[in-house]
């Protein structure tokens, strides 16, 4: 990388950055493309800060705080992340892999494309994330809270439910879905077919609860 940490003031980087957290001047941080291999920064608070394409292999950053931070494409193999903060954070292209989030908070964050296979996210908080495309392959998700997802939105109106640029009533969906062979968004046998599937069945329990009907 170009930018290197050994040639930065790092402390006074962060000292900064929380004069400027706390609105009493400083400077944002950023360290986009910096260098943290194997480095120590545990509970430091790096909210909102720029730290697009910085390498983070194998560092310790427990209880560390990086909501609403720039962490695109971001590399965290093999990085203990465990108790941080990630609310609101943008984690677009990042790689996880083989990292520990143990009891890591990623609700409301932007995780499309990332990368987590191999990683242990057990007690880690995904409420509201967005997971379009995430890798979520050989992780640990034990007592994991994830949110109930697909790629594709889908909403009630007029008692009827609209899934992706179709709109049918609930039995229409459901004969959809267990009788026919009609492929219109995904193939039948992928993931995110699945995805879809667990999602109309969701919709579905709610309308009937709010509705009253068995």
């Amino acid at each position: 990388m170009e930018n290197q940490l050994k040639n930065v003031n790092l402390e006074l980087i962060l000292q900064e950055h929380l004069l400027w957290l706390e609105n009493k001047g400083g400077k944002r941080a950023d360290l986009r493309g910096m260098d943290f291999v194997g480095v120590d920064m545990s509970d430091v608070d790096l909210s909102y800060a720029y730290l697009k394409g910085a390498r983070m292999i194998g560092a310790n950053f427990a209880g560390a705080i990086f909501i609403g931070a720039d962490l695109r494409n971001v590399d965290f193999t093999n990085a203990n992340l465990s108790g941080v903060y990630f609310e609101h954070a943008i984690l677009i292209d990042a790689n996880f892999s083989n990292a520990n989030f143990s009891n890591a908070n990623f609700s409301n964050a932007n995780l499309r494309y990332a990368n987590l296979s191999n990683s242990n996210l057990s007690n880690a908080n995904f409420s509201n994330a967005n997971l379009e495309n995430a890798d979520f392959s050989n992780t640990n998700l034990y007592k994991t809270k994830l949110p109930i997802y697909s790629k594709y939105k889908l909403s009630i109106e007029n008692n009827r439910l609209n899934i992706g640029c179709k709109i049918k009533t609930f039995e229409e969906w459901k004969d959809w879905f267990e009788n026919s062979d009609e492929e219109f968004i995904l193939k039948r046998d992928t993931d995110e077919f699945k995805k879809i599937q667990a999602m109309f069945y969701a919709y579905k329990a709610y309308y009937e609860f709010l509705n009253n009907k068995q």
